[in-house]
C-alpha cells in the first residue's frame, strides 16, 4: 500500500479560531493553530498496522491588530514639564527689610502695582514710571473696616486715614522678574513695621 498522506489520511491539519473576551472588556482574536498528524492504515495478512506521521511545521502564531488598541490608547512616556513660577513672592531679608518679587517682567508688573495700590486706596502723590517709583501715603485697612459712626464724624480722628508720612514703592527689574522694596525718604530699603506690612499687602493682591 502507498504510504504516502494521500487519499488514506484519516486526520488532516485543522484550524479553530478562538475568541477572547477579558472580563475588562477587552475583546482580542487570537488564531490558534492546531495540527493533527497524518495516520496510515497497513494490513497484512492477520496483522494490521497503524503508522502515524508527524504534520507539517505549524504556522506562526497570527495576533489581531486589536489586540495592541488604537494608538491614542497605547500608554505614552510623560513628558517633563518645567515647574510654574509663582506669580509672586514675599521675603524678609536679615536686616529686617521686605522683599516682594514678582514673575513680570516691568511693564507688567508697573501696571499690576498701580492696580493693587488702587484697590488698597493707598492716595498716589507721585508716580513716575521712567524711575519706576511710587510715592504714596499708608492707610490702614484694619483701622479704615472698624471706624465706626461717630469717628467719620470727628474730623480730629485718624482711625482710617492716610499717614502722613509718604513712602517710596520703587520697582527695578531683577532676572527672570521685578523686584519691589519700599524705600525711606534718604532711598535706603524702609525697615520698618509699617514698610512690611505695605509689601505683605501688596503681596495679597498679586500672588
Amino acid at each position: 500500500m502507498n504510504d504516502s498522506c494521500g487519499g488514506q489520511c484519516v486526520a488532516t491539519a485543522e484550524r479553530r479560531l478562538w475568541r477572547v473576551r477579558p472580563r475588562l472588556a477587552v475583546t482580542a482574536a487570537v488564531w490558534v493553530a492546531l495540527a493533527a498528524g497524518c495516520s496510515t492504515f497497513k494490513s497484512g495478512g492477520d496483522k494490521t498496522e497503524t503508522e502515524h506521521k508527524p504534520g507539517g511545521k505549524l504556522p506562526p502564531l497570527e495576533i489581531s491588530p486589536d489586540l495592541y488598541g488604537a494608538p491614542q490608547d497605547r500608554v505614552k512616556p510623560p513628558v517633563a514639564t518645567s515647574p510654574k513660577t509663582a506669580p509672586a513672592t514675599l521675603q524678609k531679608k536679615p536686616d529686617g527689610a521686605g522683599v516682594l518679587s514678582l514673575s513680570d517682567q516691568f511693564e507688567r508688573a508697573w501696571r499690576r502695582v498701580g492696580l493693587a495700590l488702587d484697590r488698597m486706596g493707598f492716595p498716589v502723590d507721585d508716580r513716575d514710571r521712567s524711575r519706576g517709583r511710587y510715592l504714596v501715603r499708608f492707610v490702614d485697612p484694619d483701622a479704615a473696616q472698624s471706624r465706626g459712626f461717630f469717628s467719620r464724624l470727628n474730623p480730629f480722628s485718624s482711625a482710617g486715614q492716610p499717614s502722613k508720612e509718604q513712602y517710596r514703592i520703587q520697582l527695578k527689574e531683577a532676572a527672570p522678574g521685578t523686584e519691589v522694596n519700599v524705600l525711606d525718604k534718604d532711598g535706603n530699603e524702609d525697615k520698618s513695621d509699617t514698610a512690611n506690612r505695605i509689601l505683605t499687602l501688596l503681596y495679597e493682591e498679586l500672588k
